[in-house]
């Protein structure tokens, strides 16, 4: 599901992508990342079991995008 929470939503940007890679809480030790593009669709996703860990995955998903 593409549907987030926003109590826990977290936005990150970088101006070499078009779009924004977000992480939220999901459970206790349950982590979720999506990286999304500028027209909606989210292109990658993942989770993780911490918070810094689903961070690092939005942001290497998002160079890897900027790398193309």
């Amino acid at each position: 599901s593409s549907l987030f929470s926003l109590s826990t939503l977290e936005v990150t940007c970088d101006p070499g992508f078009s779009g924004f890679a977000l992480t939220e809480r999901k459970q206790h030790d349950i982590w979720r990342w999506a990286l999304v593009s500028a027209e909606g669709p989210v292109v990658g996703e993942g989770w993780e079991s911490t918070e810094s860990d689903a961070k690092r995955s939005a942001v290497g998903a998002m160079r890897h995008e900027i790398a193309g």
